[in-house]
């Protein structure tokens, strides 16, 4: 155990490191998981223990890792679930002889250990979850009768007992038996218990919760790259905004950041030093460190957002330079071409000591819009901050008074309260104060500087799907005329 949470810790952070670096494969990490898991079976083995036990350790190791996506332990399981636990049950199923059990003695037997062993786990469940959990009948028989089922477990200590000569023949079958009775009993009383319980409020509002968050852009986010220059005085307020949102994002979900410097020849000793310092600006996060010399920043960003990256975020505090560029030729370059999810911080040159206390996400109901939604959320699941969601029940003059004369203004502001509340349900969900706001008018844009002016917003943020075009990023008139005259940082989300 002291090994394999010190050494064992430490070789796999540097193999998925080197791995995700250097290594350009479709399943390089599940064959990393996989070598290791073989590899500390082999070493518990070794120590005359059994395999299980080291192959579980590394697991909780791998657990640990934030750099690891979620698609390595789901592919595990698929593979462990298809290939290998039917040749262990299989084995395990050769060994049993149960027409020897038939014998009166060792039926009555049999029936014996599978009535201890159901009361065992049911009494005991049962007793804990009323005097200890405090559970009402029905709750406590339901822990109970789900607790009650064995499998894997049993069988593989049954086939350690068998091997190491502690059981004979006839045990190891009784007790496959009984794993395998269990395990049938458990679906059919689970529902029968399950009629009677009331769902309290509590495991109503998580299961809500669950259901809201399901898909969510925050809770998939694990790897997060941040390039950052060199210069002591440039992009202050982006490296304030970016550390504020992945102090609150790393509240959420386990985040590992990747603080990037593109040094031009001669200065990575001191971009490596320059890293450092900002490191200490992520306090309790997992942050790796790199310094690459290259004459060609946006190659070189490019190149490792491919590196599995779930978000990358820049920063836009310099002036535009042409009005062909939306934030910099640099931005705008990468935002296009990115592999992953982006996030543009757009503000002042400066910023200290920054924290909003009210933020502002307009939402139209699509995919896009409710993913800046998610993001706002997350930034005020402490409950400090209030979330303002707008929605904009834009028309013409002409349509206006032509929808007006139906109707149709009503339905079209209902829908739009509609949209508002899916959002204010899942701020309620992670406990995010919420104010919904619905408004009409002719100009997006204008309404939505009206409402960042009339709720004193310190924060936008704004979400928008790339558009065809020429070579100039172009996010929609709307957004860049946000992002032009908005008196506040804003913060650009682009989840494709």
């Amino acid at each position: 155990m002291l090994v394999s949470f010190t050494l064992g810790r430490w070789l796999v952070k540097r193999a998925l490191d080197r791995v995700q670096d250097e290594m350009i494969s479709t399943h390089r990490l599940l064959t990393v998981v996989v070598f290791f898991t073989f590899l500390w079976g082999a070493f518990a083995q070794g120590l005359r223990l059994e395999a299980m036990l080291g192959a579980f350790v590394m697991g909780i190791v791998f657990g640990q890792m934030p750099r690891l996506p979620e698609t390595v332990p789901d592919s595990l399981q698929a593979l462990a679930l298809g290939i290998f636990a039917p040749v262990f049950f299989a084995v395990a199923g050769l060994k049993v002889n149960v027409v020897r059990l038939l014998s009166p003695d060792l039926l009555a037997v049999t029936a014996l250990v599978i009535v201890v062993a159901c009361a065992g786990k049911v009494v005991g469940t049962y007793a804990g979850a009323r005097l200890i959990g405090r559970r009402d009948h029905w709750t406590a028989l339901a822990f109970g009768a789900g607790m009650n089922a064995r499998g894997a477990m049993e069988i593989i200590i049954a086939t350690i007992g068998l091997r190491l000569g502690i059981l004979t023949q006839d045990t190891f079958s009784m007790i496959v038996l009984m794993a395998m009775t269990t395990s049938l009993m458990a679906p059919s009383a689970l529902r029968w218990a399950l009629r009677h319980v009331q769902p309290e409020e509590e495991e109503l509002k998580r299961l809500r919760h669950e259901e809201l968050t399901h898909d969510s852009l925050v809770t998939r986010l694990h790897r997060v790259l941040v390039p950052v220059r060199l210069r002591e005085m440039d992009g202050g307020s982006m490296r304030t905004i970016a550390a504020y949102v992945m102090q609150r994002l790393g509240g959420t979900s386990d985040l590992s950041i990747t603080l990037l410097n593109v040094a031009e020849a001669g200065l990575k000793t001191k971009g490596a030093e320059y890293l450092e310092r900002l490191n200490t600006m992520f306090p309790g996060t997992d942050v790796v460190t790199k310094v690459v010399e290259a004459s060609r920043p946006a190659d070189a960003i490019l190149d490792e957002a491919q590196k599995d990256y779930d978000l990358l975020i820049l920063g836009a505090s310099d002036g535009k330079t042409s009005s062909r560029v939306l934030f910099s030729p640099l931005v705008d370059y990468l935002v296009r071409l990115a592999p992953c999810a982006t996030m543009v911080v757009h503000g002042p040159p400066f910023l200290h000591d920054w924290s909003p206390r009210r933020i502002l996400v307009p939402t139209n109901g699509t995919l896009t819009a409710r993913r800046a939604g998610e993001l706002a959320l997350a930034l005020a699941a402490s409950g400090r901050e209030e979330v303002v969601v707008l929605n904009v029940v834009a028309q013409d003059r002409t349509s206006y008074r032509r929808a007006l004369k139906l109707g149709a203004v009503e339905r079209q502001l209902g829908s739009g309260y509609q949209i508002v509340e899916e959002l204010c349900k899942l701020g309620e969900s992670i406990g995010a104060r919420t104010k919904p706001e619905v408004r009409l008018g002719t100009d997006p844009e204008r309404v939505i500087l009206e409402s960042i002016e009339s709720n004193g917003i310190e924060l936008v943020i704004l979400a928008t799907d790339l558009r065809p075009g020429s070579d100039r990023l172009f996010l929609g008139p709307n957004v860049e005329r946000v992002l032009t005259k908005a008196p506040c940082p804003v913060i650009v989300v682009n989840p494709s």
